[in-house]
């Protein structure tokens, strides 16, 4: 039976990539040891050398992907654009300064998209859009909403192949739901209101056959419920479903799309004083919704210890082509943080599967290529020395950066060929750094 797992005392951030057939079959039985992991003859490539953190990273069916991240001392956000063929462009500033939090797109012809959260000279919130023409060039950001108030509206942005795109965000004042559609030419129409009855703290949105699924979380008192939408072909929009337990507290949502259209929400739901449970909601192309708990009732992680505290992300999925899909997350076990991972395939939730053994895990990130290769990244933390592993029932475990190096936040998005770009914040918020995982 194939190792595909590598963990050990002293790792810290770990890859694994493997087929979804070859998770199902099992893979092994327990982790190997630390010096079963032979050094990657590739060097990651450093795309920006200090001062930066949060990368965030976007692709498309064709291979392009874009990587944006933010400045530690107060510059503006800058993005970069790798080619299907493997060629990363120059990197370029995107933002006025001190912007924060951008969300990215790219489409087959390297045309990409960046959204993010804004103030104006009355400090008054803004949604700020910049976008990159199929030859390289960013066009100057320009602001298409603006939000009395101060809370954060949290747009996210999404794009079809073709360019067509959506951008959504929050209200300020009364956390309305708000969406601007793009045409394939790039151009972007104003922002419009879905009520909701308000309370909308986050949203995330995808796009199914040309149209955009919206999936968010909004408040009520107390409770925090998950609801979806779908805008219809006549340009109306269905009716709002509750993908959650209209008397539970959710939190942390994520939504991914496989290429044939099957989607994947996930949160995470406190359950009184109990500890919280995983939530995953697959969504058919009939518009359907089936909603699943993936994990058993833990303690929330405390995260990873690092400054300016402990940081942790909620429960991430990944789509394949024909709707089997993957949700990894971080869960606390016996003291310890672990991350988990549960694969779906043929409408049906496999058992859980733990993806380390180190005293502590976290950030999970999940990819599904197009040929059902699964790759998946997450932190590992056993005293002070940080690393970055490979592995896979083909080539083994690999160490992708030296033993020591300081890595945070790992992003994964999947790539032409079975392949899958992975970046993170090298350094303690120092340099944003990339590698390809074959």
């Amino acid at each position: 039976m194939h190792n595909l797992l590598c963990t050990g005392r002293r790792a810290a951030f770990a890859v694994v990539g493997f087929g979804l057939l070859a998770l199902l079959s099992g893979c092994g039985d327990s982790a190997a040891p630390t010096d079963a992991c032979l050094v990657s003859p590739r060097s990651p490539t450093v795309l920006a050398p200090a001062e930066r953190r949060a990368p965030r990273t976007s692709s498309s069916p064709a291979g392009n992907a874009i990587v944006a991240w933010e400045s530690v001392t107060g510059g503006p956000l800058e993005a970069v654009v790798r080619d299907a063929g493997g060629n990363w462009d120059d990197v370029a500033p995107i933002s006025e300064p001190a912007a924060a939090a951008p969300s990215v797109a790219i489409d087959d012809r390297g045309r990409a998209v960046a959204v993010w959260d804004g103030r104006n000279d009355d400090g008054d919130r803004t949604v700020v859009l910049a976008q990159r023409d199929a030859r390289g060039r960013w066009a100057p950001p320009r602001v298409i909403a603006t939000e009395t108030g101060s809370a954060e509206l949290r747009p996210r942005v999404v794009v079809f192949p073709n360019g067509a795109g959506a951008i959504v965000w929050r209200t300020d004042l009364d956390g309305e739901l708000m969406i601007a559609r793009g045409t394939a030419g790039g151009r972007w129409g104003s922002g419009l209101r879905l009520p909701t009855g308000g309370g909308v703290q986050a949203a995330e949105v995808a796009i199914v056959r040309s149209e955009p699924v919206i999936v968010w979380l909004q408040s009520a008192g107390s409770r925090r419920v998950v609801r979806s939408r779908a805008a219809l072909t006549n340009d109306g929009w269905s009716p709002p479903v509750a993908l959650s337990s209209p008397a539970g507290r959710a939190s942390e949502i994520a939504l991914a799309r496989g290429r044939g259209g099957t989607l994947v929400a996930t949160w995470r739901e406190d359950v009184a004083d109990r500890g919280q449970r995983v939530w995953a909601a697959a969504r058919s192309l009939d518009g359907r919704w089936t909603p699943s708990p993936i994990s058993a009732l833990a303690d929330r992680p405390r995260g990873l210890p690092r400054p300016p505290g402990p940081q942790t992300i909620g429960p991430r999925p990944a789509v394949g082509f024909d709707g089997r899909a993957v949700v990894v997350w971080a869960q606390r076990a016996d003291g310890r943080d672990r991350a988990l991972l549960r694969v779906r395939t043929d409408g049906r939730w496999q058992p859980a599967r733990a993806l380390s053994n180190s005293d502590q895990s976290g950030w999970p990130n999940a990819s599904v290529s197009s040929d059902e290769r699964v790759t998946v990244v997450w932190e590992d933390l056993d005293g002070s020395r940080l690393t970055l592993r490979a592995t896979d029932a083909a080539a083994g475990c690999r160490r992708l950066t030296a033993i020591g190096d300081e890595v945070a936040s790992p992003e994964v998005t999947a790539l032409a060929d079975g392949q899958s770009l992975v970046v993170w914040n090298g350094s303690n918020f120092g340099s944003i750094e990339a590698t390809v995982v074959p």
